[in-house]
C-alpha cells in the first residue's frame, strides 16, 4: 500500500462553459473526459479526505485551469473551495495498492 490517497477530477458543467467562453482552438473539455488523478496526502476517512480536500482545492484548481489555458488573467478571480466542488466532480480515494515492480518515477514531459 502507498503511503498516499488519491483525488479523482473531472469537469463538471461549469467548468466546460467557462472553457467555452474564452473561446480558444482545440477541442473544449467534456463531461466524459478521462479524469486527472492527484496523489495527495494519505487520508483515512471521507471527513478527513474532505479536510485535505479544503486545503489543497487551490493548487487542483490551478492545475485543472492551467491544463486547458495557460493565460492566467483569463481564469476566474475567485478561485474559492465551493467554486471548485461546483466545476469539478471529484472522487476521493483513501487507499492505493502498487502492483507494479519496479519504483514509482515521475516522467518528464518533453517540452519541459
Amino acid at each position: 500500500m502507498l503511503n498516499r490517497s488519491a483525488v479523482v477530477v473531472r469537469p463538471a458543467q461549469p467548468f466546460v462553459e467557462w472553457f467555452a467562453g474564452l473561446g480558444l482552438e482545440g477541442a473544449p473539455p467534456r463531461l466524459d473526459d478521462e479524469p486527472t488523478v492527484y496523489l495527495v496526502p494519505p487520508f483515512d476517512d471521507e471527513a478527513q479526505g474532505l479536510a485535505m480536500l479544503k486545503e489543497a482545492h487551490g493548487v487542483l484548481f490551478d492545475r485543472e485551469l492551467y491544463t486547458w489555458c495557460d493565460d492566467e488573467a483569463r481564469w476566474p478571480a475567485n478561485r474559492d473551495y465551493a467554486m471548485f466542488r461546483r466545476w469539478f466532480q471529484v472522487v476521493l480515494l483513501s487507499h492505493l495498492e502498487d502492483v507494479c515492480e519496479g519504483p514509482v518515477e515521475e516522467e518528464v514531459p518533453p517540452d519541459a
